[in-house]
Order: structure tokens, then C-alpha cells, then sequence
């Protein structure tokens, strides 16, 4: 998950709408609209937008939650984060065997 901690996958495993700022981690993971709301950094008019949104419209709501269940099971569930374990240390094995 990199730098950016696990709160992106925390919202979506949780079931709560993500709002987030468009920096590393979000922008690598989060589609705007359908998974997340997303917003510039630093703007504090995009975030009370963002935040009415999700609070008071329901569809979008719904949308945005079920959506990041989605993209939670895709990226971050337990079967695919021990698939990705054993890629990367199948890989470093096969290096270090390669003198890499």
C-alpha cells in the first residue's frame, strides 16, 4: 500500500463513503466519482462540498460504498495481499539466485 497508510482501504472495508485529497496514494488508487470523492489539496470550499455530498445524497452514497467494497476486494483483501506477498518474495528468491 505504500506511504500512504491503510486508511483509503480502511474506509472502504468499513463501508463509509471516501473523501480524500488528490495526493499520492489517493490519486493512485481512487477513481473520482465512483469509488471516492477526491479533492485538492488544501481546498477547504472542495472538502465541505465533498463532504455535503456524501453526507446528503443518498445514490451517491450508496454508489461510492458499494463501489469501494469493490475496489477494497480487487486491490486489498485478504487472498490478494497474500497472492502479491508471494509474488514479490518468489521474485526477490529468483534474484538472489540470479546474483541480481
Amino acid at each position: 500500500m505504500g506511504l500512504w497508510g491503510t486508511v483509503l482501504a480502511e474506509a472502504w472495508f468499513a463501508g463509509v463513503p471516501l473523501v480524500a485529497t488528490r495526493a499520492d496514494g489517493a490519486r493512485q488508487y481512487v477513481t473520482h466519482e465512483q469509488d471516492g470523492l477526491l479533492l485538492d489539496i488544501d481546498d477547504l470550499d472542495g472538502l465541505v462540498q465533498c463532504l455535503d455530498r456524501a453526507a446528503n445524497d443518498q445514490a451517491l452514497r450508496k454508489a461510492l460504498v458499494s463501489n469501494g467494497q469493490k475496489t477494497y476486494d480487487e486491490l486489498f483483501s485478504k487472498q490478494v495481499v497474500i497472492d502479491n506477498l508471494i509474488a514479490s518474495y518468489s521474485d526477490m528468491i529468483a534474484r538472489h539466485k540470479n546474483g541480481r
